[in-house]
């Protein structure tokens, strides 16, 4: 094996030996009375039940179509899709499990103040965060070695999709299913607070968080990042350059060594503000994978013009991440303007508080898609603009689209972190209310709960623009191999 492909293997082992490390500190924290253990079993066997049932559904299905794919475009498809499918599943159990462990710990901590609760919920989500990218990063790596030619692993994508799709939507639909039924049980009929333990529907509530927040949102990650390189790794095929088809899993790895020295920046050493250690850990994620990014590419793609522009599309992916965080941060957190304006709309009613949340949400688009938009044509122009030869223009900006999105994933290690700490922090103030710890330990994890759902809300945006510009990319190559095609075809 080749140092430049040592790189994204070794990547990949080490995130897996720094998460299996975390897990284990997580697993030996105290998890407190019996009262609080038969709380968060009593969510976990109901999240295990939910993901069993789906899974029983989806396995036969997935199993079918590997076999259908296999026989139609061939074997290697076949077993690419059924390893697609498979570290799909692996990666919303793995978000489900240690989720769960984590959030009876974090309430247990709670006793001991802020710094100690907020480290153990985000060492129980860092967790999530390094083993999901580093499977996907793996598992794409050890298929191109097997299968060097991309078109015939183009299935790890299509199975990568199917498990997220149920795992994700389905989750989804349960989560905000359960989340306000036991509100409008709980808080409109009976009038008691959240999580009371009157409520049999907060078990549901929690069960909910786990599946569709922790479950789902590790799968569709997962399946963001297989697709976004496989597309990249696609193009690259078109170009025809050897050393282009390696640079893809470099970018990959060079997130996942930025992502976990992010997340050894954040301690529980005077915590005051949850908010600052977790966009700290962005900065210091997205600089360490532009400093990585150009190392690789001066050392394996060597000193000429189109290496440093495909740099600067990296370099472009990269700030977006920070810039989403931003966005989002502004439109979802209590500490600024537009929270603070739906907050006070609520005096005037129902209607003018869902109309105004309305509003607000309308707004928020407006940024991001700018922020988008902006980040395609930049990356596209820069890289078609140094193409070394003129009849490759398109495809090489096709290519500098293609390396933004895979950037942006590049760092699904630090955002997957920071949010599976959301529904982490969300179920341990669920815990503390259900067992009567008392207000100061409430407000310990309250604190924490809501920086965890702006968290979850910044992830969400960035899945949603990670995968619009690698299917952006993917359907600018089909276009550009179309074309070809017709043009060959007519002046036949």
């Amino acid at each position: 094996m080749t140092l430049k492909e040592l790189v994204p293997v070794g990547a990949s082992i080490i995130s897996f030996i720094i998460a299996a490390v975390l897990a284990t500190w997580v697993s030996k924290q105290k998890p407190g009375t019996q009262q609080m253990l038969d709380i968060s079993n009593a969510v976990g066997v109901g999240a295990m039940a939910f993901l069993r049932r789906e899974f029983r559904i989806v396995i036969p299905i997935a199993i079918g179509l590997a076999v259908l794919i296999g026989a139609a475009i061939g074997s290697t498809n076949g077993i690419a899709f059924a390893v697609g499918a498979g570290l799909s599943a692996i990666a919303g159990l793995i978000a489900l499990k240690i989720t769960v462990k984590a959030a009876v710990r974090a309430a247990n901590a709670s006793g001991k103040g802020l710094g100690h609760t907020f480290a153990l919920a985000f060492r129980g989500g860092a967790t999530v965060g390094l083993a999901v990218p580093a499977m996907a990063l793996l598992g794409m790596s050890l298929l191109y070695f097997a299968f060097p030619n991309p078109i015939t692993i183009a299935g790890v994508g299509i199975g990568a999709s199917l498990i997220a799709l149920f795992i994700r939507v389905g989750g989804g639909i349960f989560t905000k299913a359960a989340d306000m039924g036991a509100d409008l049980v709980g808080k409109v009929e009976a009038n008691i607070p959240e999580d009371d333990p009157r409520n049999p529907a907060t078990i549901a509530d929690n069960v909910g968080d786990n599946v569709g927040d922790a479950a789902g949102m590790g799968s569709d990650i997962y399946e963001s990042y297989i697709v976004t390189m496989l597309a990249s790794l696609l193009i690259a095929g078109l170009i025809g350059t050897p050393q282009n088809l390696f640079y893809p899993m470099l970018i990959g790895a060079s997130g996942l060594f930025a992502s976990i020295i992010g997340i050894a920046t954040i301690t529980p050493r005077k915590m005051t503000d949850v908010n600052k250690p977790l966009a700290n850990a962005f900065y210091v994620s997205a600089a360490i994978a532009i400093a990585l990014n150009f190392v690789f590419t001066y050392l394996f793609l060597g000193h000429t013009q189109i290496a440093y522009a495909l740099f600067g599309s990296t370099v472009i992916g990269v700030i977006l991440v920070p810039i989403i965080q931003r966005i989002t941060d502004y439109f979802t957190s209590y500490r600024f303007k537009p929270v603070q304006e739906i907050a006070a709309s609520a005096k005037w009613g129902y209607a003018s508080l869902t109309l105004m949340g309305i509003i607000q949400g309308m707004r928020s688009t407006g940024p991001f898609m700018i922020a988008i938009v902006v980040a395609l044509a930049t990356s596209y122009v820069l890289a078609s603009s140094a193409a070394p030869d003129p009849t490759q223009t398109v495809l090489y900006g096709i290519f500098g689209t293609s390396l933004t999105a895979m950037a942006m994933l590049s760092l699904a290690g630090i955002v997957l972190s920071i949010d599976a700490f959301g529904p982490i922090s969300d179920n341990a103030g669920g815990i503390v209310e259900m067992t009567g710890m008392g207000e100061e330990n409430r407000k310990v994890t309250d604190e924490i709960d809501a920086v965890g759902n702006t968290t979850k809300a910044v992830t969400k945006g960035f899945a949603i623009a990670s995968a619009g510009l690698a299917a952006l990319a993917m359907i600018q190559a089909f276009q550009y191999e179309a074309g070809k095609v017709f043009h060959h075809t007519f002046d036949y």
